[in-house]
């Protein structure tokens, strides 16, 4: 019983590892930015607008590594 416990738990974890992953660069967009709603009407819109917000989301998490380089 126990055996069985402990492998549905590290599956959990190991869904919750992926999708903690996921989440993180789109809750980044959302707070920091402000960006909760879709705006526009076109799909090429709204996607070119992702594509931005994912690129700043990046530059915006790996900034520390980015002004170690800046200042060296």
């Amino acid at each position: 019983m126990f055996r069985m416990m402990c492998q549905g738990t590290a599956k959990n974890a190991t869904k919750s590892r992926v999708r903690a992953k996921g989440e993180h660069p789109l809750l980044i967009i959302k707070r920091i930015f402000g960006f909760t709603k879709v705006r526009y009407r076109g799909l090429a819109k709204n996607g070119t607008r992702f594509e931005v917000l994912c690129a700043l989301a990046n530059f915006y998490m790996k900034r520390r590594v980015l002004m170690r380089y800046c200042h060296a």
